[in-house]
This record gives structure tokens, C-alpha cells and sequence, in this order.
């Protein structure tokens, strides 16, 4: 019939991770942020971040844990079902992942003011993609491989 049907089977959990880079440059740096899909590399990503101010590492990290929402949603709107149930996702910036664990539980961004309005908007995009996906974050230390080839994956930006 080519339809689709719905089944009580749960989509996947799909692991993923998170890594920055950071360059000097001039009198300042440029950042690079990757995501790394351990099962599914086809889905893996880097990407320069532009203009980057002084919190541009923390505005990296939220470019990268959108993109993976965004992701996992193509990966659903394409299988025409919740293929992916969960994202599980892995970084060692444990005040990154802290900080959005705690913005993820407030229900407004009223934590971001002033220029910080772009972070505060990624977040609100953040939040309205976990109505489609449940999503979950963990520090993950550096001696867990994926860390250290997400790392390396941000540094090919700079190439």
C-alpha cells in the first residue's frame, strides 16, 4: 500500500558526541566544533564557527547539539517514523553539558540577557526539537576514544 505503519517497536538510541577545537589567530581564535555519530558516521559533521566573540566556544557547543537534533529529525521525517527515539550525547565540557541540563529543566531562556540573544534562540530551537526527540547529555571523560576523535574531527575545520 506504501503507506507506513505505526508499530509499538522503539525507535534507537543513538549515541552521540560533541568536540571543539581552537586556533590562534591574529590577536584571537578561531573555533571549530564537531559532531561524531559513532553508528552512523554518514551523519557526522565540522564546521568553522564565523565571528566568534569571546563565549564562542559555549555558542560552538550549542551550534553542534542543534545540529545533531537536527539531524536525528531529518533521519525520522526521512524514515517516515521515529527510527531514532533517543540522542544520548557525549562531550568533555562538563560545564557545557551542566548548563544546558540546567537551561533544558527552566522553561524560559530569562538566564541569557543582553548579547547573548543568539545563544538564548539556538536554545529555544533546542527545546521545541525535544518534542520530536528525547534528548539526554553526559560529561564523557577524555579517555573515552569517541572524545579524542571528535576533537579531531573539529580540527579538520581549520584545514
Amino acid at each position: 500500500d506504501g503507506g507506513w505503519k505505526k508499530t509499538s517497536t522503539m525507535g534507537e538510541v543513538l549515541i552521540a558526541y560533541i568536540g571543539t577545537a581552537e586556533q590562534r589567530c591574529g590577536g584571537g581564535k578561531l573555533v571549530a566544533w564537531a559532531v561524531l555519530f559513532p553508528a552512523r558516521p554518514s551523519l557526522n559533521f565540522c564546521r568553522r564557527v564565523r565571528n566568534s566573540g569571546r563565549d564562542d566556544t559555549h555558542f560552538a557547543q550549542l551550534c553542534a547539539l542543534l545540529k545533531i537534533l537536527w539531524q536525528v529529525d531529518q533521519v525520522n521525517e526521512q524514515a517516515e517514523r521515529k527510527e531514532i527515539e533517543k540522542v544520548i550525547v557525549k562531550t568533555n565540557a562538563r560545564r557545557f553539558v551542566t548548563s544546558v541540563q540546567m537551561e533544558l529543566a527552566r522553561m524560559s531562556s530569562l538566564g541569557y540577557v543582553g548579547e547573548r540573544t543568539r545563544k538564548a534562540g539556538i536554545m529555544e530551537i533546542i527545546k521545541s526539537y525535544r518534542q520530536f526527540v528525547t534528548l539526554d547529555m553526559f560529561f564523557a571523560p577524555n579517555s573515552d576514544e569517541h572524545v579524542e576523535e571528535v576533537c579531531d574531527l573539529a580540527m579538520e575545520a581549520f584545514q
